[in-house]
């Protein structure tokens, strides 16, 4: 028979560790389990009917996009350089003309009406 020291002593160096590592499997089991059921939903999700990997499906896809990209940008680095022509023209334009007017109003200054207009006036209207 075993003395009460005895059977404290089994229960806490032999029963004990016995249960903690009979509830730390059903645990690790679980978890294990619950792995498991999410890699079969992933593992559903992605993959697919047909003969391609998704991966390399998605490197097409991708290597598709970065030439579209590169063919969007290409095309607004046109469209700035038209862009910059435009202003350019529309600089030396405005200037052109601004020229012009002054020109035209040297001449109504230093010219009588009647010589430059058959009306015998401005060619354009005054401004106040």
């Amino acid at each position: 028979m075993m003395s009460e020291s005895e059977r404290i002593a089994l229960i806490t160096f032999v029963v004990g560790p016995a249960v903690l590592a009979v509830m730390n499997w059903l645990l690790t089991r679980r978890k294990l389990d619950r792995i498991d059921r999410n890699a079969a939903i992933t593992r559903d999700n992605v993959a697919n009917d047909h003969e391609t990997n998704m991966r390399e499906e998605n490197d097409e896809r991708h290597e598709v996009n970065v030439k579209v990209l590169h063919e969007i940008k290409s095309a607004i680095g046109g469209i700035r350089d038209q862009l910059r022509h435009l202003t350019e023209a529309d600089l030396i334009l405005t200037r052109r003309a601004d020229r012009q007017a002054e020109k035209l109003e040297e001449l109504e200054r230093t010219n009588p009406p009647h010589q430059l207009a058959p009306s015998g006036g401005r060619h354009r209207k005054e401004t106040p």
